[in-house]
């Protein structure tokens, strides 16, 4: 590997190199594999709910009311430099067989990859460079249920910042350093936990916290007599919202003190970690001994104009003996003095908006809007509501279905879905609810692939999926494009296959502007801040096709203006790493 003046890597000229050379690095790599870890995490009985309501996607790039996903030796390869003859080598007839061992599984919430008696691929190159270093290099992930820096220059990924385990969120702030709303917890009765206690950090680096301050504790307690059973919901939940510039964060909580759920928001400024202010939610039953009750924790919704907030809290009951469910949606309006939230004012429209709000917020015209899932699938209701609770009017979706994603407008104006299967993307207009829709073309072998976009293919040629996307579909920084993660049609008819690649839309008009293929078995999508590239995050244990596959989590880098790959960073450990942000500052 060559680097700059700066000692960064560069790329150099083609250099020959002989197959019984390109054979060792190959063989090197593969020597250096290590199995990742498999998740054997127990569902809870919200994720049973949630599996009832079709495996509904992660909306809001997996940041909506139910989208929280739980979730070595290494050699660089520079592009330029005999890509052909490794094609040629791995595509060859080997006598002792191919690669040895075991198939690892994919992690973090990925479905788990079909048994497959092909050869398992070697993994990705560490880093491949294909011109200039594209514009964001240091990118923060989200690894596993933790965060890290990747240094896209390098192809390595940096150690854990905060260390804890479960809805933690951490931002990055202008000078560098990162602002955690950490949460830790412990005790466990009934497969969940029972406390959980909610921090303000400052890192400067990762596990190196400057600053620290205590936020809020919570601790639920299990229903009577539901202390070892299956079937009952958490007993405390935490989530994180923020106001769009970020200088606000919102804490929401609930917790389980039968015979009912309390629930509430705790106003923190993120500058320097002070509480502003804590508010409590009305109270709902716990349920009784013929059904148990679920409440998440409450999120906030500011006014893309400011001014004004919506607090949504969803919550499930279900018959322990019918198993018979019901979800829906308590709403509050409240004024938003830019620091302070003031008296809540219940917002009602929800009912019969689907089988559940899945996310929610304002339109461009101080309207709110809904997104209903409904049961089966495929089908998403876009509800408008006036101020006063007012059903303005509904806009049926029929193009989500599995592994469907959704993003809106910064400015509430629209929302688009994305049908990453059919290829599908629709607009609503989030103001007056008109809808249109467009489907992209079907990929071929040669569309978009470009020498290093083919390297996935000379891996491992394209057959089982992830089903949840995070985020799967970003609108460009600018407004004028959507990029969309799309998800193969298994061959052997199976319901999923691997990645389709990255579709790119024209968001005004929605006509297809090209589709580039997959290195890796995409599951997570971002932007550069200035619109330069598009930035899409591989999933470990699965190659592109989602068969079993010695891959590390992985990113590559395509430049927006013509789809070719300008960076692919292969070897960024075995836990499942998506974007903390789908754009990258």
């Amino acid at each position: 590997m060559t680097h700059d003046e700066n000692g960064r890597p560069a790329s150099v000229p083609a250099e020959s190199i002989d197959e019984p050379t390109l054979a060792a690095i190959v063989r090197d790599i593969a020597d250096e594999w290590r199995m990742p870890p498999r998740r054997l995490d127990e569902p809870t009985w919200r994720d049973r709910v949630a599996a009832r309501g079709s495996r509904r996607p992660a909306a809001d790039g997996g940041r909506g009311w139910l989208g929280r996903l739980a979730g070595a030796a290494t050699i660089a390869v520079v592009a330029t430099v005999g890509l052909s003859l490794v094609a040629v080598w791995l595509t060859l007839p080997r006598r002792d067989g191919g690669l040895a061992g075991a198939s690892p599984t994919a992690s973090g919430g990925a479905a788990t990859p079909r048994i497959t008696d092909r050869p398992i691929p070697s993994p990705l190159p560490k880093l491949i460079l294909n011109g200039e270093l594209p514009t964001v290099t240091d990118v923060l992930l989200r690894v596993g249920s933790d965060y890290a820096v990747a240094d896209l220059a390098a192809g390595t990924l940096g150690p854990r910042i905060t260390g804890t385990v479960v809805n933690s969120d951490l931002q990055r702030l202008p000078d560098g350093s990162f602002a955690c709303l950490c949460v830790s917890v412990d005790g466990w009765a009934g497969n969940s936990y029972t406390h959980a206690a909610v921090s303000f950090y400052r890192y400067v680096a990762p596990g190196a916290a400057a600053q620290q301050k205590k936020i809020a504790e919570f601790t639920g307690i299990p229903g009577p007599g539901q202390a070892s059973s299956g079937d009952q919901s958490m007993h405390v939940d935490t989530v994180v919202s923020y106001t769009s510039d970020g200088r606000f964060g919102f804490v929401g909580w609930s917790a389980r003190e039968p015979p009912v759920w309390h629930a509430g928001i705790v106003v923190v400024e993120m500058a320097s970690g002070n509480v502003l202010q804590r508010v409590a939610l009305p109270d709902i039953s716990a349920g009784d001994g013929e059904s148990a009750v679920g409440a998440a924790a409450p999120r906030v919704a500011v006014a893309p104009s400011g001014g004004r907030a919506l607090i949504s809290r969803q919550w499930f009951r279900i018959d322990r003996t019918t198993q018979a469910y019901h979800a829906g949606t308590d709403q509050f309006l409240v004024d938003w003095s830019g620091a302070m939230l003031a008296e809540l004012a219940p917002l009602d429209g929800a009912q019969g908006c689907g089988d559940g709000v899945n996310d929610a917020g304002f339109t461009a015209v101080e309207t709110v809007w809904l997104s209903c899932w409904n049961d089966g699938g495929g089908l998403t209701t876009v509800r408008r509501l006036g101020l006063d609770g007012a059903v303005l009017g509904d806009t049926e979706v029929n193009s989500t279905g599995e592994g469907g994603a959704s993003t809106v407008a910064p400015d509430g104006s629209a929302a688009w879905f994305w049908a990453p299967m059919t290829r599908t993307i629709t607009r609503v207009d989030l103001r007056t609810g008109e809808d249109a829709s467009s489907t992209a073309p079907e990929p071929t072998a040669s569309t978009g692939d470009d020498p290093l976009a083919a390297l996935g293919r000379w891996l491992a040629p394209p057959v089982t999926a992830k089903v949840f996307l995070q985020p799967g579909i970003v609108l460009s920084p600018d407004g004028s494009r959507i990029y969309a993660l799309g998800i193969q049609r298994a061959a052997d008819g199976g319901p999923f296959g691997g990645s389709s690649g990255v579709f790119v839309f024209d968001a005004a008009s929605l006509a297809s502007l090209g589709n580039w293929a997959p290195t890796a078995d995409f599951m997570s999508l971002a932007v550069s801040a200035d619109g330069r590239f598009v930035y899409a995050a591989g999933t470990p244990g699965v190659d592109r096709s989602g068969d079993p596959s010695a891959f590390g989590a992985s990113v590559t880098a395509y430049d927006a203006s013509d789809g070719s790959v300008r960076l692919l960073a292969g070897q960024l450990g075995h836990d499942m790493a998506t974007f903390a942000t789908p754009i990258l500052p």
